[in-house]
């Protein structure tokens, strides 16, 4: 199947190539388009965090270029970059709105079905609206362009909308983005649906056509699984066999994404398989007696369990994970006692981080520079990712939020980009922005409802390289 650049309603194709995802910008930095052929929220087991799936694409920077004066010289450019818009779904009522994040702007709210979770990844153009109560996923189209001019790139807004094109599905609850850096064609996002076991797989560059490619993947039966595309393989939570009253899967499958029909390979060894996480060529699963990773090796995967140490208490697990794209080690719960540095390779495997509060939810940023927790005292806290050492004093960002079990409570959350941490409270009308490399609180946007899901998408590639910051 072979899909095309389409301007996705631009207003405008002419004098440049109109792009519907940030991920082309290294690609046209770096000579002629070409084409290709064709980040769970329900929390892990025992109560605990939320933790974020990040996902991250760099561009390249472009050499010479700029537009030609009358003289024929060159004539410079300020370079465009836009923070980004953030997603926000109201944590009681059926809307999303969109705030851009440059003047502050919010928009809607934008009618959906039911109450949702939202996810995106950060320089996407698409985020989608997860409504479990709904059977339903909308996708919301940010409504931002960027147009390449060779060594800059011009950027056009307008209101974001919901697409026609959506997903039906049996209770979706398990969402994931995933993909290589560099490579449009590998971008997916993927739902799963607990109520009928399949797993819906979108190629997100499809989107901007007129015929978004969309396969569904059978994974034999109902279950509370988890699905997601690497290395051009689609890898689905394995039901158990043997006993099918089991919630939770017993391991994963691979098929190539070409031929979703035909299991390639099985991995079995991940007993109670709860919580996952995607880092650049490493796939994490949570298990109930370890911790299953599978590394890319060309088109396949070698398969690695590093089980929990024998000192650890019998209802200490991990359930949710993060991962970055910079990182060789993942972060994951330590059920109620804090969080765990996973190392698949290096010992100690295991390296806990005690924290003092209830985590509520943690992330990593885009290259794996800063662990970011939110704890239910309030605090929002800054830590290395391999050792767990605070980069900063705690800030106090909310009030304190009492914590009760199970996942049905709508508590308070973040998302991370553009070198900022965006954090909303369902208690409070309004998205705290805090700025990583000065570790304050920049502003406060008022966002109207009660937020109980946040996601940040269409943020520039080189956002930052302009100010210092490059990485």
């Amino acid at each position: 199947m072979h899909l095309q650049l389409g301007c996705s309603n631009s207003p405008a194709c002419s004098g440049g190539v109109m792009i519907e995802s940030n991920r082309w910008f290294a690609l046209l930095a770096a000579g002629p388009l070409a084409l290709w052929g064709c980040g769970d929220d329900d929390g892990p087991t025992a109560p605990g965090p939320d933790a974020g799936m990040h996902t991250t694409s760099d561009a390249g920077g472009v050499d010479g270029g700029g537009t030609a004066d009358d003289d024929g010289g060159t004539e410079p450019h300020e370079p465009e970059v836009t923070m980004g818009r953030l997603l926000v779904a109201d944590g009681t009522d059926a809307v999303v709105r969109v705030i851009d994040l440059d003047d502050g702007t919010v928009h809607g709210p934008i009618a959906i079905e039911a109450a949702a979770r939202v996810y995106a990844d950060p320089f996407a153009r698409y985020g989608y609206a997860v409504q479990g109560s709904a059977n339903r996923v909308h996708i919301v189209d940010s409504g931002v362009l960027f147009e390449s001019h060779g060594d800059h790139y011009h950027i056009a807004k307008e209101a974001p909308s919901l697409l026609s094109t959506r997903l039906d599905g049996d209770r979706p609850v398990h969402f994931v983005v995933h993909g290589e850096e560099d490579t449009p064609s590998s971008w997916y996002a993927a739902s799963f649906n607990d109520g009928s076991g399949i797993l819906d797989v979108i190629q997100e560059r499809s989107l901007s056509t007129t015929e978004p490619r969309i396969v569904h993947v059978p994974s034999g039966r109902p279950h509370h699984g988890v699905g997601l595309v690497v290395a051009g393989h689609v890898l689905l939570s394995l039901p158990d066999p043997e006993d099918a009253t089991a919630s939770l899967p017993i391991g994963v499958t691979a098929r190539a994404v070409a031929t979703p029909d035909e299991v390639e390979d099985t991995f079995d060894g991940c007993p109670g398989l709860h919580g996952e996480a995607a880092g650049h060529e490493l796939v994490a699963f949570g298990c109930s007696d370890g911790v299953l990773f599978l590394e890319v090796h060309g088109d396949h995967f070698h398969e690695i369990k590093r089980e929990y140490p024998g000192t650890v208490p019998d209802d200490v697990r991990v359930g949710t994970l993060a991962a970055a794209h910079d990182l060789d080690v993942v972060i994951g719960n330590w059920s109620n006692e804090g969080l765990v540095v996973i190392d698949p390779h290096a010992e100690p495997h295991f390296t806990p981080i005690p924290i003092e509060s209830p985590v509520l939810r943690f992330a990593l940023d885009a290259h794996g520079e800063h662990l970011v927790v939110l704890t239910a005292d309030g605090r929002l806290h800054a830590l290395a990712p391999t050792t767990g050492e605070p980069l900063g004093e705690p800030i106090r960002v909310i009030d304190a939020f009492a914590v009760e079990p199970g996942h049905a409570q709508v508590r308070p959350t973040f998302t991370v980009g553009a070198e900022r941490v965006f954090v909303v409270d369902p208690r409070v009308d309004e998205v705290i922005e805090v700025e990583l490399e000065a570790w304050a609180i920049e502003r406060r946007i008022e966002v109207g409802g009660s937020p109980g899901s946040i996601a940040i998408f269409s943020v520039s590639p080189d956002f930052g390289e302009h100010d210092g910051h490059e990485h």
